[in-house]
């Protein structure tokens, strides 16, 4: 029922839930919207943020979405003046963007 390629996320007929955090670094504002390549529409949005200061934040969305077709979805966060990205040089993979999807219905 959900299919991955690259930074694209297909999703067959029904509903879902969806949830994604994405840690940034010093942004001064950002927002966070799951996309629809499909329709080229905006299915979901997140809570917008503003924030001054030298810390990470993340940024949240967390929303349902229908889908009647096979449709494809693209996570994509907005952000103004955002410095590079974390390190957190611990010998592991580093995840700066985490999207959980649950069909519900």
């Amino acid at each position: 029922n959900i299919s991955r390629s690259n930074n694209d996320i297909t999703l067959q007929p029904g509903t879902y839930s969806v949830r994604s955090y994405i840690v940034l670094r010093r942004p001064h504002e950002h927002q966070t919207r799951l996309r629809n390549l499909t329709t080229n529409s905006t299915a979901l949005v997140g809570i917008p943020g503003q924030f001054n200061s030298n810390e990470s934040v993340i940024s949240h969305m967390d929303g349902f979405v229908i889908v009647t077709a096979p449709t494809t979805f693209r996570l994509q966060c907005n952000v103004d003046n955002a410095y590079g990205p974390l390190t957190a040089a611990a010998g592991e993979p580093e995840v700066f963007t985490q999207v959980v999807i649950q069909k519900i219905q």
